[in-house]
């Protein structure tokens, strides 16, 4: 079946969005887990150290200098459902920026003053029952 994208960039970049969602759901999934799960080690051991969350739920990963005790507990889960969405939203931001470099390059339309209005448009103008961009 054809893409109903008409430009390549707009397939490549519809590819990096679904990207980006299909590694912050699951990775937004696995936190809600974890802070389950260190949630129930420290009501068996409430005097657990960083030290032995670090072994019982990082060893192993390569990372380093996760404090599971601030991540799971201290921080809500509203708190790091905001991280994840800013996360998400300076990502979408890139992704829709470049999209709209390739596009104007792809047209020969690309300038400066092309790039900005389609990035920071002045204001919306009616056209029938559709709304277009304006100065």
């Amino acid at each position: 079946m054809p893409s109903p994208l008409f430009f390549e960039v707009s397939r490549q970049t519809y590819t990096q969005v679904t990207g980006l969602f299909d590694f912050l759901w699951p990775t937004a999934a696995a936190m809600w887990n974890l802070r389950w799960q260190v949630d129930s080690f420290l009501r068996s051991y409430p005097n657990a150290t960083n030290h032995e969350l670090e072994n019982r739920f990082v060893l192993g990963s390569g990372i380093h200098g996760s404090n599971l005790r601030r991540a799971c507990i201290t921080h809500t889960w509203d708190e790091q459902q905001h991280e994840f969405a800013k996360f998400l939203l300076i990502n979408i931001f890139a992704i829709y920026e470049s999209w709209i470099k390739a596009v104007l390059e792809e047209l020969g339309s690309f300038t400066k003053t092309n790039e900005k209005s389609l990035q920071f448009p002045l204001r919306l103008i009616r056209m029938g029952s559709r709304l277009a961009f304006g100065e």
